[in-house]
């Protein structure tokens, strides 16, 4: 058995915080669901495809020149065209990226709910209803 090889595996990530120490207080809940926000502005969802590209090029709304193949494609409801289901599928991959963001934000709030109804600073308010009404 090699015991001093036990530790070097535990090593955290340098460019990432553990979730434990996100969720130790309402900021790191906060900072989170800020997180998903940033991240919804990307060109994928609302910051692009989601407002002015896809969804208005899908919608006709835009004459596309051909010059422009996947969004001319995507016009044409082309979603076999192998560059438009890539497109799309990034699409979908980031929103469901962001609705895996989200559970697990709730997930940790469900796991530290004390932490969420506790009066911290400027947080007057509780957060969440846990009575469900």
């Amino acid at each position: 058995m090699c015991t001093a090889c036990n530790n070097w595996l535990d090593i955290q990530p340098s460019d990432r915080i553990a979730e434990d120490r996100v969720f130790s207080q309402v900021s790191g809940f906060w900072g989170a669901l800020n997180g998903v926000y940033t991240e919804l502005l990307s060109s994928n969802l609302y910051g692009g495809f989601l407002t002015v590209q896809g969804v208005e090029v899908m919608a006709q709304r835009y004459n596309v020149s051909q010059n422009q193949e996947t969004f001319y494609n995507l016009s044409q409801y082309a979603f076999t065209q192998e560059q438009v289901k890539l497109r799309l599928e990034s699409y979908w991959n980031e929103a469901y990226k962001q609705i895996l963001e989200c559970n697990n934000i709730l997930e940790n709030a469900e796991k530290k709910i004390t932490i969420l109804l506790e009066k911290n600073g400027d947080f007057e308010e509780k957060p969440f209803d846990t009575n469900n009404e």
